[in-house]
């Protein structure tokens, strides 16, 4: 059996934590985080989970295969979870998951604004699983963020922020270059050898008209 410890999202995440369990070999305990995004349907469900009090090394993806979420889960629940700790395409995840709702909230998260070295710096790396924002006005700068005939549906704003329709499986990239956003928010993320934001629905990308 995996070794049970308790801990929080600060010792998983970060290697350096003197409690930081071992990949592969170790099942967390964490209790008292909130869940900021879920995606819940087609062949993949998932969520993302934060310590509220955390400003970096604070967010953590929790994969769930492609079963329902049970007990139910909505933005903004503190939950107490469990499961098992694994690296996965340069992310840490918890899969196998249990957990239980311990305040349905919803508990607030105030999105943490994304510094202009977000890509190159630490804090891409601290950042990873939280909850993100842009405050100011974007732009799309490139409309196909991978190469042709590549195409994932991600494309890059100001900044060169790539944005990932991860979460929220609606967004594609068919708008052009120059189309501007009020703000964004999104869960800061790392995939495919990129550093990424996915918003979770149309509120957290609002079009500028």
């Amino acid at each position: 059996a995996l070794c049970a410890v308790t801990v929080t999202i600060a010792d998983v995440r970060n290697p350096a934590s003197p409690n930081h369990p071992t990949p592969d070999k170790s099942h967390p305990i964490i209790k008292g985080v909130v869940v900021t995004a879920i995606k819940n349907g087609g062949n993949t469900t998932l969520f993302f989970v934060q310590d509220p009090i955390a400003t970096k090394f604070g967010g953590l993806l929790v994969f769930n295969g492609n079963t329902p979420l049970s007990p139910a889960l909505a933005v903004g629940n503190k939950i107490d979870l469990e499961g098992d700790y694994v690296e996965f395409d340069g992310t840490s995840e918890i899969k196998n998951p249990k957990w239980t709702v311990v305040d349905p909230g919803p508990v607030a998260i105030t999105p943490i604004k994304i510094p202009a070295d977000y890509n190159t710096g630490a804090s891409g790396e601290e950042l990873e699983g939280m909850l993100c924002t842009v405050t100011t006005e974007l732009a799309i700068t490139k409309q196909n963020a991978d190469e042709a005939p590549a195409d994932f549906d991600e494309f890059v704003l100001t900044g060169d922020i790539r944005i990932d329709d991860y979460v929220w499986d609606a967004l594609g990239n068919d708008d052009p270059v120059g189309t501007k956003f009020s703000k964004l928010v999104g869960i800061c993320h790392f995939s495919h050898s990129n550093r990424k934001v996915y918003p979770r629905s149309a509120e957290d990308l609002p079009k500028v008209p």
